[in-house]
């Protein structure tokens, strides 16, 4: 489980019973085990596009195993949709009906907010609930903007000079670019009474908001996902290779160890792209429930390879430019010649007599970028 809570409570005399309660957050690691590794050290260096490889899957016994494999790049662009252990566990932490991290409002609330019902021979009797969701969230809510209000209005009345209680205003605005105080400041005009002002509001009413954050995440007591935000890098798509495959279920039928841990030893080939591929792990186990392995990266490269980039259509007798960009990772300085093969179907440099060839010399882990300039004279699909 996620998460639980611990109630405790006794009677004073017959008619009076005290309570409190606890919430315990749990570590989001599996029931179990599951473990993807390279087969042999060997499996874990880097791999040459269309290599074969093995991988070691260990896990409970007799339990069934999804592999996939899913290249890194496309958690670059969305990680949103990685399953993770996490997820899982905040899946069934939704199910939680309990409202706080601990305590109530009066004995009842304890156990009403612990999400339990109590029914006494005293008459103690618990409200009755008919939603899953906390009854008194959206209370809580105009509460806290009530006192955030009220905060500002008290800081205000610190100053007793209009413009300097203007600045003090503007400094406890929330700011929808999320521009630090610092920064918000650095427009001010007025270089010191103002900026000084505003500075001090703006912290004030940051640890304000920083404190009711954390409050209110201690009350609902559910798990902040990081949705985590994407990265600002170029991201080439290769459309002509797949982002995902492997897509096996494997079962844990050998003989376990000790510890009750099998082990089984998945094969396959690699596909072409220069990548790091990511093998993700999902297990069942009719006695350890769901488990989320870490996933095991694959990495594929070469000294030496080429990216053509060309775009997804063009337009017939349209001008157009492609390049071909030429990769160098090994050790020593290489010399290249590139030649562009001739096809009727398109007018370029290249003639039935004679291909364009351009020859050069790149440097050890570096690139160069060859541009090639095409005008396209049938429609269909060519090679280039």
């Amino acid at each position: 489980i996620p998460s639980f809570r611990i109630v405790g409570y006794y009677y004073v005399g017959n008619n009076e019973i005290v309570a409190d309660s606890v919430w315990v957050d749990v570590k989001d690691t599996c029931m179990g085990t599951l473990v993807v590794k390279g087969a042999t050290e060997a499996d874990n260096r880097i791999h040459q596009p269309g290599a074969q490889m093995r991988i070691k899957v260990e896990g409970d016994a007799n339990a069934r195993v999804g592999l996939v494999a899913v290249d890194k790049g496309v958690f670059v662009l969305d990680k949103k949709n990685k399953l993770t252990q996490s997820k899982i566990w905040d899946t069934v932490e939704k199910s939680d009906i309990g409202c706080t991290a601990g305590s109530g409002v009066n004995n009842l609330g304890v156990f009403e907010d612990a999400g339990l019902s109590l029914q006494t021979s005293n008459k103690l009797t618990t409200k009755e609930r008919s939603d899953i969701k906390c009854p008194q969230a959206a209370r809580r809510r105009r509460r806290r903007s009530v006192q955030l209000i009220e905060s500002k209005a008290t800081k205000v009345s610190q100053y007793q000079d209009r413009r300097v209680r203007k600045c003090c205003e503007d400094g406890m605005h929330e700011n929808p670019m999320g521009h630090s105080c610092e920064k918000r400041a650095e427009y001010i005009d007025d270089q010191n009474e103002c900026r000084t002002v505003f500075l001090e509001c703006c912290h004030y009413i940051k640890g304000i908001r920083d404190a009711k954050q954390r409050e209110n995440e201690l009350e609902l007591a559910r798990s902040d996902f990081d949705d985590d935000f994407l990265d600002d890098e170029d991201i080439v798509s290769r459309s002509e290779f797949p982002e995902s495959w492997l897509w096996e279920t494997k079962m844990l039928t050998e003989p376990p160890n000790d510890q009750g841990i099998s082990s089984k030893i998945v094969s396959f080939y690699l596909k072409d792209s220069i990548t790091s591929w990511e093998v993700l792990a999902v297990s069942i186990s009719d006695t350890k429930g769901i488990c989320v392995a870490d996933p095991y990266e694959i990495t594929v490269m070469k000294d030496f390879f080429i990216d053509l980039r060309v775009p997804y259509s063009v337009v017939r007798n349209e001008q157009v430019e492609i390049r071909a960009v030429l990769y160098n990772y090994g050790n020593k300085d290489i010399v290249v010649r590139v030649e562009l093969i001739y096809n009727p179907a398109f007018c370029s440099a290249s003639t039935a007599k004679q291909r364009y060839r351009h020859q050069f010399k790149i440097k050890s882990q570096s690139s160069w970028a060859v541009p090639l300039v095409i005008v396209p004279l049938e429609t269909g699909i060519h090679d280039i």
